[in-house]
């Protein structure tokens, strides 16, 4: 499970919603090929 997205206090921008994309997208499919789920909470 991941609780946080890295970024900068007060600033969320869509570079870093992108970089997130990315990680949680190569996270789940390693550990959907290795039969356990990510989510995000």
């Amino acid at each position: 499970m991941c609780a946080w997205v890295p970024h900068k206090e007060g600033e969320f921008t869509e570079d870093d919603l992108k970089k997130a994309i990315d990680v949680f997208s190569a996270a789940g499919k390693l550990m959907y090929e290795n039969g356990l789920k990510f989510c995000y909470h």
